[in-house]
């Protein structure tokens, strides 16, 4: 993406927690829970009671305590649930869960930094922990007293397993949000009657009992929470499994003249297709922090379509490092730390005319601003490649430079040469060498006689990585391009196929070249280029001729981590949901990426059926 910039004023950083009080215990009556779990009104601590049965008939709420299966008390919390989820049944189903699992999930377990208080406690305590109490709490605005929103469930600690008789056991208190409840239910409670069993405190249901009986024992049940990197990629299959086309979470592959409308020097009217949203630096660095959010989620989602983004606007000229990390850190966060260099950016700079500069003369190849590049992604060579979205300031001098999209040229390579997209999908290929550019404290200069010398001087270390040119997941679904024609090592090819995978090669790095697919970027002068490394490949930028005063260079650039990158999304996303009126930011910061995907398709489908409903 490419952002312009027009104003560096102060911002105001979105705090990573909401100032929920901590859940304070205290002491209560246990006598509302009758012999059999279910509830009566008697008079308790939090003064609900008195309404309670009112709320229940209300609601149509039915909850019990009830024993497990080796009829310990205290064990099982059952309660009827409406799906999160709106769907056209509306029926309530009935959930058992563990009481270990509620106390072990609730506010009070964690501080303020999101960390557990107790690094003990599922051993000193929770296995001992026995249900005594539920409640109903209702919404206290005028329009929710008849609505419950939580449930507020008492439990004690019984290291001995026998109840207190002299009824001044301690009691703790936790209240637990009914949308938690319910977004958890499918994945660690038991749903009840589901298959014509009960659970009475002996059995759960009736297959696990025909189960158990028949091999001895049941077999443990696969999670239902599968690994998901990001919330986007979970937000698209969630999405989908739904039949929702919600075209903010599709990827979008490039057609270069698309490429070249968008982003080159022409005035070509922009098609519909293609009209991505626009920002401002100062729009993503708002004080106004609601403000902020919308445009960082409406950012994020544009760079996830699209790999990259250009906007054109006024210009941020100038000391290029503060801009650079003021604005980086404020859109996502901290920026990588290179491991050797001292700063966490990197820098192009000429002066008058590059090649007067020596300094410019001794530099590698790799910061020549005469060197031209071929098409590639930064970090080939590092393990992993750390820098999954590249941020680069064009801080002096408008240039021009060429991007293309890797997951369209492997797209087109899967349907027009399937042999040759099969060996970059499984051969390895090597990148590697030797950094010697900077010295012992992490400064440069990077000059060439360090390298010919072989000077001890400098922080030399190696970086190697050996990977596919195009990594595809086991459904071959492309999900990296790595390429660089400049950092290639030596490759360890068998002798069997190596004559076919370089043919497959040179065609490969045809095709990044070709205008086919390479575009043109017209970078002013004061504007940021955004985008995936791990997706689009990017060649040298060459000075704009024609342009008086555009004699000189000063371009600075650094990168996020993929974790840094895509939980910021997750972040923003949790804080969307909070201030819409959903669960708040504490019971979602510890939260997967599938079950926050659920809480915004809950409110997906609740727009869609909205809008719906205002067309007919």
């Amino acid at each position: 993406m490419m952002i312009s910039t027009k104003d560096s004023e102060g911002t105001s950083v979105i705090s990573a927690f909401e100032s929920t009080p901590e859940l304070i215990h205290t002491p209560t009556d246990s006598s509302s829970v009758t012999p059999d779990g279910s509830l009566h009104g008697s008079d308790t601590a939090v003064g609900l009671v008195d309404n309670a049965k009112r709320l229940l008939e209300a609601d149509n709420l039915e909850m019990k305590i009830l024993p497990d299966e080796e009829g310990t008390a205290g064990k099982i919390f059952q309660i009827a649930l409406r799906s999160v989820i709106p769907s056209s049944v509306a029926d309530k189903k009935l959930y058992a869960f563990h009481a270990e699992w509620l106390i072990d999930s609730s506010l009070s377990r964690v501080g303020p930094d999101c960390y557990r208080k107790s690094s003990t406690f599922v051993i000193s305590e929770l296995p001992f922990v026995h249900l005594v109490s539920a409640e109903p709490v209702y919404g206290s605005g005028p329009s929710t007293t008849e609505h419950i929103s939580e449930i507020q469930l008492g439990y004690v600690i019984r290291k001995d397993g026998a109840a207190n008789d002299s009824g001044d056991e301690q009691v703790f208190l936790e209240r637990f949000p009914l949308d938690f409840l319910a977004i958890y239910a499918p994945h660690v409670a038991r749903e009840v009657d589901a298959h014509g069993g009960s659970f009475n405190g002996t059995k759960y249901c009736a297959d696990e009992a025909n189960a158990a009986e028949t091999n001895g024992k049941s077999a443990p049940s696969k999670s239902k929470i599968p690994d998901a990197s990001s919330l986007f990629e979970e937000l698209k299959s969630s999405l989908g499994n739904a039949g929702i086309q919600e075209d903010k979470y599709e990827m979008r592959l490039w057609e270069v003249d698309e490429l070249n409308q968008v982003f080159g020097m022409s005035d070509t009217q922009k098609p519909a297709t293609t009209n991505i949203p626009t920002f401002e630096a100062s729009e993503l660095t708002a004080v106004n922090s609601f403000s902020q959010m919308t445009q960082q989620l409406r950012f994020f989602e544009a760079f996830n379509k699209y790999g990259v983004k250009h906007d054109l606007g006024e210009e941020w000229v100038g000391t290029a490092t503060a801009p650079l990390e003021f604005f980086g850190e404020t859109l996502v966060g901290r920026m990588n730390q290179h491991p050797a260099r001292a700063c966490k950016y990197f820098y192009l700079k000429s002066i008058g005319k590059a090649t007067a500069d020596p300094m410019f003369i001794q530099q590698s190849s790799d910061y020549r601003l005469d060197f031209k590049l071929g098409q590639h992604t930064d970090h080939a060579s590092y393990q992993g490649t750390p820098g999954y979205t590249q941020i680069m300031l064009q801080a002096k001098g408008s240039v021009t430079t060429t991007i293309c999209d890797g997951f369209k040229i492997a797209d087109d390579l899967r349907k027009n040469s399937p042999d040759h997209f099969r060996l970059l999908t499984q051969c390895l290929v090597t990148h590697g060498s030797c950094n010697r550019l900077y010295t012992r404290i992490g400064g440069l200069p990077r000059n060439a006689s360090w390298l010919e010398n072989d000077d001890p001087l400098p922080r030399s270390f190696d970086v190697v990585q050996t990977h596919p040119i195009i990594k595809v997941d086991e459904e071959g679904s492309v999900l990296q391009i790595i390429h660089s024609e400049q950092k290639r090592g030596i490759c360890a090819i068998p002798f069997d196929v190596y004559k076919s995978f370089m043919k497959a090669y040179r065609e490969w790095c045809l095709l990044c070249e070709s205008p086919k697919y390479k575009a043109t970027v017209d970078w002013p002068e004061g504007s940021f280029l955004i985008f995936n490394n791990t997706r689009m490949l990017h060649g040298r930028a060459l000075l704009r001729t024609g342009v008086v005063g555009n004699e000189d260079r000063f371009m600075v650039g650094s990168y996020w981590n993929k974790p840094m990158f895509l939980n910021r999304y997750r972040f923003l996303k949790r804080q969307e949901i909070s201030m819409q009126g959903g669960l708040s930011q504490r019971w979602t910061d510890r939260m997967s990426n599938q079950l926050v995907a659920s809480l915004v398709l809950s409110t997906e489908l609740e727009k869609k059926d909205n809008d719906e409903g205002m067309s007919a």
